[in-house]
């Protein structure tokens, strides 16, 4: 349910002078959304406000904003400025017209193999692009997995509320729980500090999984017993699932899902490899 919008921000109010917003969308847990104008370009935009920042947060949001700013990719969602309303900061970004995957697999059930491998190949591209910026998403999941148009071929990542940057900074409170449970690689659950692109690696891996069967790679009432399982068992194999799958797309999600960081692709661009020899199932 949306939350009663403030004066300052109703509808026909400008931000800026040049964002006027034209209506509430969605709240979070960090703020909420709202659908504007940009008055330079007549394209829609989404403004993001996030609220109760104390004034170091506030300079960390700023300053991790403006580094995600510089990343331009058309597998990321596109920053476009940043600002202050009434003491809370804000993000405009491009507005997005489409759906989440975890929305489109409610709809339209599991993936197959081969929309899953492009998908995924698309999500290898954007973590390639903030990768070589230092930046870790860490909150890779099917709700962060944007489908523009509602097509799994025209995948975006999005919000980078928990990223993590150069110096250690977050997008994120301080406390905050860094990552969603049923995603996090085992050495989140162990809140290492040397986290690197095997950690979001690990997470496509989850996504992957969860497109081509319907479910995570891992599930639990609680999220000590599911933690266990993250650090103690094997993800169960695609085969248990899908028939016939084949043996090389088994050993992929295998190595993105192992234990150890330093047993799985160390980097996008070692992924996209991998990828490439798959292609003849992305057809």
């Amino acid at each position: 349910m949306l939350e009663e919008v403030p004066a300052h921000l109703q509808p026909g109010t400008v931000l800026d002078s040049r964002f006027e917003i034209e209506r509430h969308a969605a709240d979070g847990g960090m703020g909420s959304v709202f659908r504007a104008r940009d008055l330079r370009t007549n394209k829609r935009v989404a403004i993001k406000v996030l609220h109760g920042m104390g004034a170091q947060e506030r300079v960390r949001f700023f300053r991790e904003a403006r580094m995600m700013a510089e990343i331009r990719h058309p597998r990321i969602v596109s920053y476009i400025s940043l600002g202050m309303i009434e003491g809370d900061p804000y993000l405009v970004l491009e507005w997005l017209e489409g759906h989440d995957l975890k929305t489109h697999l409610e709809q339209h059930g599991r993936l197959p193999i081969s929309t899953s491998l492009r998908m995924l190949r698309g999500l290898a591209e954007a973590l390639r692009a903030t990768h070589a910026r230092g930046v870790l998403h860490r909150d890779l999941k099917p709700t962060n997995v944007f489908l523009r148009g509602g097509s799994p071929d025209s995948v975006l990542l999005i919000d980078f509320g928990i990223a993590a940057g150069p110096g250690g900074f977050r997008l994120t409170r301080t406390g905050m729980v860094v990552g969603t449970p049923e995603y996090m690689a085992p050495e989140q659950t162990e809140r290492s500090p040397r986290l690197g692109p095997e950690t979001d690696i690990y997470a496509a891996g989850c996504v992957l999984f969860e497109s081509l069967t319907g479910r995570p790679p891992f599930m639990a009432s609680t999220v000590p017993a599911l933690f266990s399982q993250i650090r103690l068992q094997d993800a169960p194999p695609l085969g248990e699932f899908i028939a016939g799958v084949p043996r090389e797309l088994e050993a992929l999600v295998a190595q993105m899902l192992t234990k150890k960081a330093s047993d799985r692709f160390p980097s996008a661009d070692a992924l996209l490899r991998a990828l490439d020899g798959l292609s003849a199932y992305e057809r």
